[in-house]
């Protein structure tokens, strides 16, 4: 969990997207999550449980460093 910088979190339900920073990242690591599996079961979507629907089926996608420096282009 060191080496992951942001946490893309995408409802399948509503089409919602939204990017979690490390900062809350680092605070959920906290309250006893230490695996991206054991992140994504937390996670739902705000949207939806408002509503009523389910928002729990949700993808999310991990960003590693590597990740970011793959994206780096050389001068």
């Amino acid at each position: 969990m060191d080496d992951l910088v942001a946490l893309g979190v995408a409802c399948e339900n509503c089409g919602r997207k939204r990017r979690l920073a490390k900062s809350h990242i680092v605070r959920m690591i906290g309250t006893g999550i230490n695996t991206v599996e054991q992140l994504g079961q937390k996670l739902k979507c705000r949207s939806c449980a408002e509503r009523g629907v389910m928002s729990k089926n949700i993808t999310i996608t991990p960003y590693y460093r590597c990740d970011i420096a793959a994206n780096v282009k050389a001068l």
